[in-house]
């Protein structure tokens, strides 16, 4: 969501931003979409960490080195929630 917000952000600004992604969070709110809490945690935890640790990361380590851990987590988070679906 973040990307999509920094792109929204320089295109047409602040306010109308945050309004676009508001709205659009709110639809996704009262849907009636079942979602399970666990997994909504998993690749929630999941995305805030790696977040993190990329934007601390990324003015001491090569970009390639970084791209490379960034995967091995996602890889991780992936392999991680299909065991625990099976």
């Amino acid at each position: 969501m973040a990307v999509g917000l920094t792109t929204l952000v320089s295109f047409v600004g602040n306010v109308l931003s945050i309004s676009i992604i508001y709205i659009s969070s709110y639809a996704f709110h009262i849907s009636k979409i079942y979602i399970d809490p666990q997994i909504l945690l998993i690749f929630g935890i999941g995305s805030a960490v790696g977040a993190l640790l990329g934007a601390k990361l990324t003015p001491k380590i090569n970009r390639k080195v970084l791209t490379i851990v960034l995967a091995a987590m996602a890889i991780i988070a992936g392999i991680y929630l299909l065991t625990q679906l099976f």
